[in-house]
Formats: structure tokens, sequence, C-alpha cells
């Protein structure tokens, strides 16, 4: 036991303490201590019943129950688990979870949640030359703990996934360098997990992000698109995604200008959030008609939104899926504002003037 720590805690005015070790029971506590120091129960009167007890302590019955409770509260305050317990549970927690995105392995491994229970997980990131970028990673406390180690997870690409550091101020920090964004999670002694995907967050070295939305969202985006039933099948989205174009937060709307070729016009549809402090991010799906070539079109949020832009002869509804399992849908027909020839009521009148011009 650490004894001037314990005495300094015991000691003093005012401190209950104090009687007990004037009359030399200092001794006397820690051997009551050692006697159930594997116990965490209170512990009662029977617990000191023992005759030989009473004779070896030369102590009465009460000031012996003052005596355990006074170390046993002490220690709990005092005593530090050794180091390796924690880095121990960080292995074995480590093993526990499952990776859910194999090309970036901490993705969804850890909650999700850049901050929970007063600590927050962030980055900064600076160009460092030949292509890599020096990040600087962040665990710091707000509130709660401010003290103890913190294991930070990174990429498999790393020597070592696995990295240490200790709280400082409130503060644990790590500096790694790479050469692209990556997810990186992180467990404190206390219990939280934290968890912050680097190409989410905004304000970085351009050159710092990837493009390419991962297999996992691809892989869930087409089951679910087969999945769906088609309720029309001259316009293959429509009814198949929610039929709004505001849900959760997020917004999906369209620009439509005239092309430079006769006859077509040129489409970019946008998805972002209604709310700028909570920004759009992750991997993005739209779905459009299926005369494109390509139904499916896939994008990484930047800068709280995510867009494509196709030329098409007529309107037509768009879906969209995002990495949360938002669902949106927008049709084109009902939008006003668009140029006229945009919409298929407008050509199929058009005709219609034809064919009787025709006819006469």
């Amino acid at each position: 036991f650490n004894l001037p720590a314990v005495a300094g805690e015991v000691k003093g005015p005012g401190k209950p303490g104090t009687a007990l070790l004037k009359e030399g029971n200092f001794i006397k506590i820690f051997l009551v201590l050692a006697t159930f120091k594997n116990n965490t129960q209170p512990v009662s009167r029977e617990d000191l019943l023992p005759a030989a007890f009473f004779a070896l302590l030369r102590a009465g019955e009460n000031e012996l129950l003052a005596m355990v409770t006074i170390a046993m509260s002490v220690t709990a305050t005092t005593t530090a688990q050794p180091e390796i317990n924690f880095r121990e549970s960080v292995a074995a927690l480590y093993q526990q979870q499952p990776v859910q995105v194999q090309d970036d392995p901490q993705k969804r491994r850890w909650g999700g949640q850049e901050s929970a229970n007063g600590k927050i997980l962030k980055a900064a990131v600076t160009k460092k030359g030949l292509g890599l970028f020096k990040v600087i990673l962040t665990l710091e406390a707000t509130s709660g703990p401010r003290l103890g180690e913190v294991a930070f997870f990174l990429h498999d690409s790393f020597r070592e996934e696995i990295q240490y550091e200790t709280m400082v101020k409130g503060k644990a920090q790590l500096t790694v360098t790479a050469y692209e964004a990556f997810t990186v999670g992180a467990y404190t002694e206390d219990g939280i997990m934290l968890e912050l995907d680097l190409n989410n967050v905004d304000g970085y070295p351009k050159n710092f992000y990837y493009e390419e939305v991962d297999d996992t969202f691809k892989s869930a985006v087409e089951k679910i698109y087969h999945e769906k039933k088609i309720l029309f099948s001259d316009d293959p989205q429509k009814g198949r995604w929610q039929g709004k174009p505001i849900a959760r937060g997020k917004i999906l709307g369209a620009e439509v200008v005239s092309s430079l070729l006769p006859g077509y016009y040129k489409v970019t549809l946008q998805l972002s959030s209604e709310n700028p402090k909570r920004p759009l991010k992750g991997d993005i799906a739209f779905f459009l008609h299926d005369s494109f070539s390509t139904p499916i079109r896939y994008r990484k949020a930047r800068d709280g939104k995510a867009s494509i832009t196709v030329t098409a002869y007529e309107d037509f509804t768009v879906g969209a899926y995002t990495e949360d399992g938002t669902m949106l849908e927008l049709d084109l027909h009902k939008v006003k504002g668009f140029p006229e020839g945009f919409y298929y009521d407008d050509k199929k009148a058009g005709d219609e003037w034809h064919n009787s011009q025709s006819n006469e």
C-alpha cells in the first residue's frame, strides 16, 4: 500500500481517521484491510468476531469496524490498477469487435460517434510533402475523468494498429503520418468508445481525401435496389424510395437547364442537409431512370453535399439512399420552373399538335 498517500487522505483536521491515527492505530488499519483485501462487500460485525483477531489488534469491535471502513474507502481511491490490465482489456476488446469494412477496418467498429459522455475525438491534418500528411489525433475530456490511458485504433496499414497515449490536462494526442484519410477509433479507461472517419471531415487538404465508395455500402445498396418492387414500369424509381424529397434532415433537389444538344437537358441532382451545423456526410447512392446506362450512381459527400449531373431528354423520378439508411425521392415532373419541353406533358401536347396538323 502507498502509506504516505493514504496517511494524507485520513489525517488532518476534520478527517474521519484523525482520532484513530493519533491513538497509534495506523498499522492496525492495514492489518484489518489486509485481512479483507479481496472482500468487495461491506464488512459486518460477524467478520470481526474471532477472539484471536481482537487479541492481536487489542482493539474494540466498534474501533475495528471504523478502521476497516476508512482503510477500504481510502485504498479504493488511491490504489491504481496495474497499467497492463487496461492494455489486456483493450487487446481482448479489439478481438471481439468485428471488422465491418475490409478496406477501412475501424469504420463502424467503435460506435460511429466522435463524441460521447464528455469525451470528443478530433484530428488536424497538414501536408508533409511527397504525398504524405501529418495527422494529429486528439481525444479530449470536456467532463468526467481527465486522467488515464487512451487506446487509439488505426488502419491496418500502420505498423501498430493499436497505439497508446496518456491523458495530460484532459487531452491525449497521437501524431502519425498517412497518405490518405482513414477511420480512427479510440477507447478510454472509463470504457468510452469513439470513432472518427477522417474522410467525412471537411477542411483537410484536398488530396488527403479518397473518392471511392466502400464496397460494403455498394453491396448493401444493390441488395436494397433489387429487393424494392417497381411500381411504374415507365418511371421505375417512382414510389420506390418513400416518395418524399425531404427526410431525416436531408433534402434532395434538382436544377435543370437546356443542353447544347437540341431537345436535351442538363440535370444536376443534389443531396444536402437542412441544418448547416449537421452537414451531410458519408456515401450516397442516386437512382436514375433505367434508360440510363448506369442507373445507380455513387458519390461521397463533400463540403456537406453530394451531387451528380446527367443529360436527359425529359423528366423522371430520382431516388437517393445515404449511409445512415435515409431514403429520399424526387419526381422531377412535379417540380415547377424547369425549361419548357423538359416535362413529358409538354412533349405529349407538342406531338398531338403535330399530328393534328399532319391530318389536316
